[in-house]
């Protein structure tokens, strides 16, 4: 038998001459027993390989849902979500789709499509969301069910995510709530931010309030558009977010709003390219209209020098306000007049006016080169008949005044009469309108 096994083992084969040995490999883990145990499970705790590092440092995750605010930036990483993903060690998860919203469900199923793709998401483990973001949208309208579809969504997307704190915007846009050219303003969308912030509030969300107020008329943060921040916009918004969430501190009176000095009037459709409806008013010049805001009083300042309009006679009687008539019914005198005065500038409301609300006293103002003792009434009008488009009078303010002064051969002040006096009638005005930057809530 012995023989046996010794033939077996010749027949094997038999290993060659030892090489030379290799550089020393890194040092494993130490076994149970190895060291002392605290050591052991500090050495564990810091290998970001091992079970132990993962059970102690769990992969943490943040949702975003909302419209093109959260996809207007030039690259992905420079959203507003991304940077404040990144300054939180979390892993981003962006639902947002532009053009979208609680209502508007013209893309993606709106804000409710979004979060069905969420919900099929199962690439991560929605019980480690830390953070779930949406924002108040500029695409959607102030309608009776508005309120009630964002308390639809909220108890959707809270059973979604069991363990998150969910974070809401009134709203967010650049410059303008809207698109250069439309006539949108803030006070078009003020009540619908105002709504959006109180449900998400009601329904437990941690709401910035004033965030649709943010980049607003800050041009320079803003694309060309006026809607959409650009990437600076973007760090601005991920600037005031990190403050809130970090610190619970963020700007109550929006530090970045713009136009705080004196701003030009240039965006859509403002006071140097539209006309007044007369024949030969002096065209307005660039800065003859400027316009400030005080973020910490929430006034808008429009200030306005010597605005010109001059009408003739037959446009004294067409916007004649009391007046004489012969027997046919024509005018034969003009004693006030009701007139458009010039084009609102950028950022006074033009939808949705109330001639009774948005009413203001004008002191120093002009006729003929001649200082008229009493205030001017200047406020909004949103149609006039008068006008040969009707609608257009909301583009510009009015002045209503009668009784008008001139000073006579003698030094004395007299009634003067435009349509005996035969020559045009040459009105102008200096003064400062202001008003609230969200308006006054007409909707």
């Amino acid at each position: 038998m012995s023989e046996q096994i010794v033939d077996l083992i010749e027949a094997l084969p038999q290993p060659g001459p030892r090489g030379l040995q290799g550089e020393r490999g890194p040092q494993g883990l130490p076994g149970v027993n190895a060291v002392p145990a605290d050591e052991a499970v500090a050495a564990y705790i810091q290998d970001a390989a091992s079970k132990t590092h993962a059970a102690l440092h769990p992969a943490r995750h943040m949702v975003v849902f909302g419209d093109s605010m959260t996809v207007s930036a030039s690259a992905t990483s420079r959203n507003w979500w991304a940077i404040v993903a990144r300054e939180l060690g979390l892993t981003a998860h962006n639902y947002g789709v532009g053009g979208t919203g609680w209502l508007n469900m013209q893309s993606s199923g709106g804000y409710p499509g979004q979060l069905a793709r969420a919900e099929a998401d199962t690439g991560y483990d929605h019980d480690a969301v830390s953070l779930v973001f949406v924002n108040g949208s500029t695409n959607d309208w102030h309608t009776g069910d508005y309120g009630s579809r964002i308390d639809s969504w909220c108890r959707t997307v809270k059973s979604m995510y069991p363990n998150a704190a969910f974070i809401g915007f009134s709203g967010l846009c650049a410059a303008n709530v809207r698109h250069r050219g439309n006539p949108a303003r803030m006070p078009n969308y003020a009540p619908m931010f105002n709504e959006c912030a109180k449900h998400l509030q009601l329904n437990g969300f941690h709401v910035f309030t004033n965030s649709h107020l943010w980049l607003l008329f800050n041009f320079d943060l803003s694309q060309d558009d006026t809607l959409h921040p650009n990437d600076r916009g973007h760090e601005a918004i991920a600037q005031l977010v990190l403050g809130g969430l970090r610190d619970g501190v963020w700007s109550p009176a929006p530090a970045l709003m713009g136009a705080v000095e004196r701003a030009s009037t240039m965006v859509g459709d403002d006071a140097g390219q539209l006309a007044l409806p007369y024949k030969d008013s002096p065209a307005p010049e660039k800065d003859y209209l400027n316009w400030s805001v005080d973020p910490a009083s929430g006034m808008v300042n429009v200030l306005f020098n010597f605005v010109k309009v001059k009408l003739e006679v037959d446009e004294i009687k067409r916007f004649s306000f009391t007046a004489s008539h012969d027997d046919q019914g024509g005018i034969t005198e003009v004693y006030g007049l009701d007139l458009p005065l010039f084009v609102k500038p950028y950022p006074m409301q033009r939808n949705n006016t109330h001639e009774r609300v948005e009413t203001w006293i004008i002191h120093e103002w002009y006729v003929n080169n001649v200082l008229q003792p009493i205030p001017l009434k200047v406020f909004s009008r949103s149609s006039d008949d008068r006008l040969d488009n009707p609608s257009d009078a909301k583009y510009y303010l009015w002045a209503q005044f009668q009784n008008i002064s001139f000073m006579g051969t003698n030094g004395n002040f007299s009634v003067y009469h435009p349509i005996a006096s035969g020559g045009p009638m040459r009105v102008s005005v200096c003064g400062r309108i202001s008003m609230p930057i969200c308006g006054y809530f007409n909707e």
